[in-house]
């Protein structure tokens, strides 16, 4: 099983604003702003506690700029696909360019291979039905979020009409029948059960747990504590692209931390026990 870091969500260059880890049980992660989609965040409804608001209400409550757009690029979709009423019922995950390239033809992602999603979150609490931060931008740290094991990999473009026609991948600049390539556009499936815990689906969004936050306690939040990974070299021994380079250590304290530069987006760890062993001791709180 190979295993994929996948920044998604909100950060520093879209949405500008931190995802929420809501009463220190519940993440919610928002999907980013792009008006060439279709989708509206007052489309997608959020229940916590039994009060429902859509996205829109909620990003208006924590002062989202809407000059970004008031439509979102819904991928992954772990959250809303069984809450929408012209949507499929399959978890999906989509990837485009030079990103996609990355994940077929470096990582060769494989059915049961499994993407765990990260980005910037920070606390909050509801107070009077309104969602508000809490702390300082001091606070804010990366953790992972969600998870989707391949069950199925869409990569021509008949089936990924015919099984995701509602997917972001299959609409708007991304899908133009007359100039399609199908290097530049993949859907991922999820598998309808974790293949190493077969009691959880094959898809999720993790509730908030110290174990999934990758922030080093004390350091900025791209300086990912290396004892989280039993201080074993699993991120250092990530998959290259074309190129051949892995990427640096940027980190000023290297020894505790690692840190790699830019919006990367994807991460492909090369397979190992240690990989296995990491991967199992994320989901240990789960049933």
């Amino acid at each position: 099983m190979k295993v994929i870091l996948s920044r998604k969500g909100f950060d520093k260059q879209c949405g500008r604003i931190e995802n929420l880890i809501i009463d220190n049980k519940v993440l919610l992660p928002f999907p980013i702003p792009r008006e060439e989609d279709n989708c509206k965040y007052e489309d997608l409804n959020y229940e916590y506690n039994g009060v429902s608001k859509n996205l829109k209400e909620i990003l208006d409550d924590l002062n989202f700029d809407f000059s970004q757009g008031l439509c979102c690029h819904l991928d992954p979709d772990l959250l809303y696909m069984k809450k929408k009423d012209n949507r499929n019922n399959d978890a999906a995950f989509g990837q485009c360019g030079p990103s996609a390239t990355y994940l077929k033809e470096s990582v060769k992602v494989d059915e049961g291979d499994l993407f765990l999603f990260f980005s910037q979150f920070r606390k909050c609490e509801i107070k009077n039905g309104k969602y508000n931060y809490l702390g300082t931008k001091d606070d804010v740290v990366h953790l992972i979020w969600g998870y989707l094991q391949v069950g199925e990999i869409l990569d021509n473009k008949n089936k990924m009409k015919e099984k995701c026609p509602n997917h972001s991948h299959t609409q708007g600049k991304y899908w133009d029948l007359n100039n399609f390539n199908n290097k530049d556009n993949v859907i991922y499936l999820a598998s309808n059960k974790l293949k190493f815990k077969s009691e959880l689906n094959g898809y999720g969004v993790f509730p908030f747990n110290e174990i999934r936050v990758l922030t080093r306690k004390g350091c900025s939040m791209a300086n990912w504590d290396k004892s989280k990974f039993n201080n074993i070299s699993i991120l250092e021994n990530h998959i290259p692209g074309k190129k051949g380079k892995k990427r640096k250590n940027s980190s000023n304290n290297p020894e505790n931390c690692i840190y790699y530069k830019g919006q990367w987006q994807e991460l492909g760890l090369e397979p190992s026990e240690d990989t296995v062993e990491w991967v199992n001791s994320l989901f240990k709180d789960l049933n």
